[in-house]
């Protein structure tokens, strides 16, 4: 049995779970030693009416997984569902209405909804915004809205909607994470904001008091996809997905930053660089995960073979450096997610690669940097394109999360169905 730890933004009310169903035993690719095995089935295969393209995560609550689906649904436009981790008992909680301008927002994307009691808290990255009053120059046919919606899926609510003006924040990809204390939500849009290029925002968890935090602009880090993390109660850290300035003035792909929540402080400890075999390339949607005295995360790009790197630094962000090169031979390529701690591993995905070209689940232990390859995904029966994070069961034995394409509605990938996935590892 796996110990638990989780960063700070994803601990919740998790819960012992057995699972059931027919499972597809896969080999696991690790090096010489230690060898573990994993049992990767399915829990649903998406079929478009209950939903479709589902690119984020799950979250764990009372019994059930919760998560969402960027389209599909009554109007194909994103959907928000539940389902008992043994695959029994899905139901669609809500379906997002359709049109870029219906108040309500539609097309959730990224990372996992945010459980506050017992509501979920969520970013739509579309629709919205029907004011009169928007900022010059605002997109007034809606920019997004973060929502919250009971766990029940009754009394859905938008608690701020977006316009993508100088003073609103546009795009949100992921939704808002909440503070120590519990009061207040901090996220990131990946547009709106004085540039043009994103902001960082804070509100209160009931939506009021909302403010922009920091204006993104390129020379410093540009349209964030993911979401912040807490280096302590006053502190933020986050990455973008573009810009950053690099040692010889040229454009970077990204940065890593560092936000003082008392100070108003703005700080890039890192630049990510474009096709670079000693960097990383392209954060895009994660969050960093802590460890040991370092900060673990991944990238889309570069690294030895240009196909992504899973990289280390320090909270003031020396020491950087990569800890595994994604792209060998059966390797995983291209991880968009994040990595979460069970134990004394850390797990993630990725988007490509691996027997199958489909995806790849894989861990790595930070006490000495072991890598392993646990599982292959294959479009036509256990889904295809992992893009964003896993969760653990209660005991840390089995882990969750979602494809955005394949499945047994969607077996030559055509559609962008997807399934939620269960997959037990054992040593």
């Amino acid at each position: 049995m796996f110990g638990l730890r989780l960063p700070c933004h994803l601990r919740t009310k998790l819960f012992p779970l057995t699972t059931a169903g027919i499972g597809i035993a896969l080999l696991a690719g690790c090096p010489a030693g230690d060898r573990a095995s994993s049992t990767l089935r399915v829990l649903h295969a998406f079929g478009g009416t209950d939903g479709a393209w589902p690119r984020g995560s799950l979250i764990a609550a009372g019994g059930f997984l919760y998560g969402g689906t960027t389209v599909g649904g009554d109007a194909n436009s994103g959907t928000v569902f539940r389902v008992r981790p043994d695959g029994t008992g899905f139901q669609t909680l809500y379906s997002f209405t359709a049109g870029s301008d219906n108040r309500l927002g539609n097309q959730p994307h990224h990372n996992s909804l945010l459980l506050i009691g017992d509501a979920l808290v969520g970013a739509a990255r579309q629709g919205g915004n029907t004011d009169n009053d928007a900022d010059e120059g605002a997109q007034r046919d809606g920019n997004g809205t973060i929502f919250r919606i009971e766990t029940s899926g009754s009394g859905y609510t938008v608690l701020q909607k977006f316009d993508g003006g100088e003073r609103s924040p546009a795009t949100p990809h992921s939704p808002p994470q909440i503070s120590p204390d519990g009061r207040m939500l901090y996220g990131m849009s990946a547009g709106g904001g004085k540039h043009r290029h994103g902001t960082l925002y804070e509100m209160r968890v009931d939506g009021t008091g909302f403010r922009i935090l920091h204006d993104f602009e390129k020379s410093r880090g540009k349209e964030p996809h993911g979401t912040v993390v807490f280096d302590g109660p006053g502190t933020l850290l986050g990455m973008t997905r573009l810009g950053g300035t690099l040692s010889d003035g040229s454009e970077g792909a990204g940065v890593i930053f560092r936000y003082d929540l008392m100070t108003g402080a703005y700080k890039v400890l890192h630049v990510f660089a474009k096709n670079a075999s000693d960097n990383g390339d392209t954060n895009d949607h994660g969050f960093l995960s802590p460890a040991g005295g370092y900060y673990y995360a991944t990238t889309e790009l570069g690294g030895k073979y240009g196909q992504g790197v899973l990289f280390r630094l320090r909270a003031d962000g020396s020491d950087f450096s990569i800890v595994h090169s994604f792209g060998a031979a059966g390797d995983g390529k291209k991880p968009f997610g994040s990595l979460v701690q069970v134990g004394e591993w850390f797990y993630g995905t990725t988007t490509v690669g691996g027997d199958h070209d489909d995806g790849t689940l894989f861990r790595l232990r930070p006490s000495d940097l072991r890598y392993e390859r646990l599982a292959s995904f294959d479009r036509a029966t256990t889904g295809a394109f992992p893009e964003d994070n896993i969760i653990p069961s209660g005991n840390g034995s089995t882990l969750y999360g979602l494809t955005q394409a394949g499945g047994a509605n969607d077996p030559k990938v055509v559609k962008k169905y997807g399934t939620v996935f269960a997959v037990t590892v054992s040593r």
